[in-house]
């Protein structure tokens, strides 16, 4: 594992313990800690003004089960503050974004553009859905929602609700960048001024417990941020069902027109606040069997495809590639995949496959948080 990932996740004995090296990650397992409490399943008492930051909910659209999670705030350091974030309904589908139309105003009934694409800006795709609050952002969401095509209409209600969950907020240090380009014009161009690496910071009741998920103190974080040597930044793939899976993206300045950036996907068991590999909970006598689903999804994207058919990765087209050759993590939609660098163009490193949790059912072992996973959501 690099040093600058060290830099970026806090307390990595614990945080990110068993992850020296992709091939390492899959080859050992942390030893079994004590259950901690179960996971604080309040609802948080109204907050003051402003109502920002990350909030989960938990309700139903048109009487279905739906898990939605929201981010207010800056998307970027002096931008006005949004709303975005995505939902899914528990029993069937993927994820669908969530983007607010125009910027947050916290006295405004919360408005909200779903489409299809994570991440997306409402003209990026054509929308399917518009969510329409009555009151402004705050723990109880009640409102309607509409089509795409306005022909129907389907009542929401959601409450803030953090069980087999965390709350958290992701907290930033930067310092000067002061690599040298060398006179690259085009190194230039992508030379930031500032490095900033970001922190996951575990609030309410579950922060003293899981003291290994937590970041350090504003001077330590300081400290810490004065010896990187590129960007990293943390976002959470998945939050929910007593698991907690964490990307990390590094971009480290080489002195070239592009920065060197690598991907990984790091995840925690929520009752005892240890790393675990989703790779564990799957049946040894389906191993082989996993390995050709795994296959069949990277061949049938066109990226991922170009890089195992490339010249010099040789045997990739003939056999299921090896764990060691994919990072695995959990997000809402399935078992979330990362392909390795190898070397390869910048424009392919740490490519994202996610493998359904619908065809992922008769891999898991019965008992494993995956499996109870699997039961929330297909009950």
């Amino acid at each position: 594992m690099s040093k600058f990932l060290k830099i970026c996740c806090w307390s990595l004995a614990g945080l990110l313990a068993g992850c020296h090296s992709t091939a390492e990650k899959h080859a050992s397992k942390a030893a079994p800690a004590a259950p901690l409490p179960a996971l604080a399943s309040s609802v948080p008492a109204t907050p003051a003004a402003p109502f920002v930051g990350y909030h989960r909910y938990r309700g139903t659209v048109g009487g279905q089960a739906v898990t939605v999670e929201l981010t207010i705030g800056p998307r970027w350091a002096g931008q006005p503050p949004t709303c975005a974030g995505h939902y899914y309904y528990e029993h069937r589908g993927g994820a669908l974004a969530l983007l607010a139309p125009a910027p947050f105003r916290a006295g405004a009934p919360l408005a909200l553009t779903e489409t299809l694409a994570i991440d997306a800006e409402p003209d990026d795709q054509p929308a399917t859905g518009y969510w329409q609050a009555q009151t402004p952002a705050g723990p109880v969401l009640i409102g309607s929602w509409t089509s795409g095509d306005g022909r129907r209409r389907l009542p929401f209600a959601l409450r803030e609700d953090y069980a087999g969950a965390i709350r958290y907020e992701i907290l930033t240090a930067s310092r000067p960048n002061d690599e040298d380009p060398d006179g690259d014009e085009r190194a230039a161009s992508y030379h930031a001024e500032n490095l900033t690496v970001e922190f996951l910071h575990v609030l309410g009741p579950d922060s003293a417990r899981l003291r290994a998920l937590q970041c350090p103190p504003p001077a330590q974080r300081q400290a810490l941020v004065a010896d990187m040597t590129g960007d990293s930044y943390i976002s959470v793939a998945l939050n929910g069902y007593g698991l907690l899976s964490l990307l990390v993206l590094e971009a480290e300045e080489t002195g070239g027109p592009y920065p060197r950036s690598h991907r990984a996907i790091y995840t925690y068991d929520l009752s005892t606040g240890r790393a675990c590999d989703p790779l564990d909970w799957l049946r040894p006598s389906q191993q082989m069997a996993f390995r050709r689903l795994l296959t069949r999804h990277l061949l049938a994207d066109s990226i991922a495809h170009d890089l195992f058919t490339m010249p010099g990765i040789e045997g990739l087209q003939a056999k299921p590639p090896l764990a060691s050759l994919v990072d695995f993590g959990l997000n809402s939609e399935g078992l979330y995949c990362i392909l390795e660098e190898y070397g390869v163009p910048h424009v392919i490193q740490g490519k994202e496959i996610t493998i359904p949790y619908s065809e992922l059912r008769s891999y898991v072992r019965p008992g494993t948080p995956l499996a109870r996973l699997l039961a929330a959501r297909y009950q």
